[in-house]
């Protein structure tokens, strides 16, 4: 429907000129402005395809040798190891959920890809090797032939055309890195596959640094950028009281303002929020399972504090796993204690309940859904909250580079990582 000639002389109007009521109308108009420049970019423009780095890897020789992280770790710390030892094997482990998603990833990916069903017999040396056993040598040792007659698109003839053809059909970086992760862990633990596993971990590395630079490249489409720029029109995290006033007068039920308070009232993080779990405030931080996030209540039954023990870049590994950021622990300001009361006593949360005991997609979405109703705007996800904190904590000039990396620090990733969330968006 075309805008009349008022709501047109009004979208022309700056933000700080409307009245209160106007202001309502602006957001809805915009919302619709938004909505007809993505159905005509998406109606005009096909989706551009991502750019997957070329293989350019001919030799063996022409390529940097990389180390596997668990080797590493391995002679880091026992540079004396034996092979199938128990430490040795530890370090080259997965546990039992991770073996089962990596094989589940490489099963699709030789199904779909190359049309291929593994055998109970391969599946069953796959699953030995992901526990850490090198199946070549000593007690372990294990038939390889048919083995390596299955998995013949691995050896170093074949591997620069696997890669291409599983390449041809995951056309998304961030999606071929995924596909090929559990074909690179695999392969860096079968010494006989090391110069095909130098292959293909070297091509990873280039997806990653493809990455990286279209990241740094800032070159987020223009409807990204108008749906940044209408939500900092809005919110600004620095300004607790409006962003409160913003949430309390919405119509969002009490766990929707709850959530919002999380994304909005303190630095935002991915969907760790899920697994948050209440507890009393006698705990042992090290006993704390590693599978949820706490909410704290003190001696009075208050929420004080909220711990993070469960979420993305908390350690990585196998079964030895090794601290990124750990545990982090910070105190609730009082906006969010108050709609956590207001929750726990609502839906009667009793201590070790999981506060928010729904699935994980659907946890997401209505994540989005809650800001999408706040800033009357479509498409609104967790992520778009962090970018939009990335961008205020990267463009503060009065702020030290020791608080954006502690911004960073608090938003569980990095301060390389939250430069690249930040876009090019004038703060209004």
């Amino acid at each position: 429907m075309p805008f009349t000639k008022d709501e047109l002389e009004l979208l022309e109007k700056k933000p700080t000129d409307l009245t209160d009521d106007e202001k309502i109308l602006y957001k809805k108009l915009k919302a619709r402005v938004y909505m007809q420049k993505y159905r005509a970019k998406k109606t005009i423009d096909p989706k551009k395809e991502i750019e997957i780095p070329d293989i350019n890897v001919k030799k063996i020789n022409d390529i940097t040798t990389v180390k596997p992280l668990w080797h590493l770790n391995l002679v880091k710390d026992y540079p004396k190891y034996k092979i199938n030892s128990d430490m040795y094997i530890k370090y080259r482990a997965y546990d039992e959920s991770q073996i089962k998603n990596l094989l589940k990833i490489f099963e699709d990916v030789l199904f779909k890809v190359f049309e291929l069903k593994l055998t109970d017999n391969t599946k069953s040396i796959i699953t030995s090797i992901f526990r850490g056993k090198n199946v070549e040598i000593g007690k372990y040792k294990t038939n390889l032939e048919k083995f390596k007659i299955e998995l013949k698109i691995f050896n170093i003839y074949n591997i620069s055309k696997t890669i291409d053809k599983i390449k041809s059909v995951y056309r998304n970086t961030n999606t071929l890195q995924t596909k090929l992760r559990p074909i690179v862990n695999l392969l860096s633990r079968v010494d006989s596959y090391e110069k095909s596993y130098q292959i293909i971990t070297n091509f990873s590395i280039s997806l990653k640094n493809k990455y990286i630079e279209n990241r740094q490249e800032n070159d987020d489409s223009d409807e990204e950028i108008d749906k940044l720029a209408h939500i900092m029109d809005i919110y600004n995290p620095y300004k607790l009281d409006e962003t409160n006033h913003l949430i309390e007068n919405s119509r969002l039920d009490t766990r929707s303002k709850l959530l919002a308070s999380f994304y909005l009232l303190m630095p935002p993080r991915r969907l760790e929020y899920r697994f948050l779990k209440l507890i009393n405030n006698d705990y042992d931080i090290e006993k704390l399972s590693n599978n949820f996030n706490y909410i704290v209540l003190d001696n009075d039954n208050l929420p004080t504090e909220i711990i993070f023990k469960r979420f993305k870049t908390a350690r990585a590994g196998g079964k030895i796993k090794k601290d990124i950021y750990g545990t982090q622990t910070y105190e609730l300001n009082k906006y969010i204690i108050k709609y956590l009361i207001d929750y726990i006593n609502e839906d009667d949360i009793k201590i070790n309940q999981m506060l928010f005991d729904i699935p994980l997609s659907t946890f997401s979405k209505l994540v989005s859904d809650i800001m999408n109703s706040l800033f009357n705007y479509q498409n609104i996800n967790a992520t778009t909250i962090r970018r939009i904190s990335a961008i205020y904590n990267q463009q503060d000039n009065e702020k030290s580079l020791k608080d954006k990396k502690q911004l960073a620090s608090q938003m569980g990733h990095s301060y390389t990582e939250n430069t690249m969330y930040n876009k090019i968006i004038k703060k209004v």
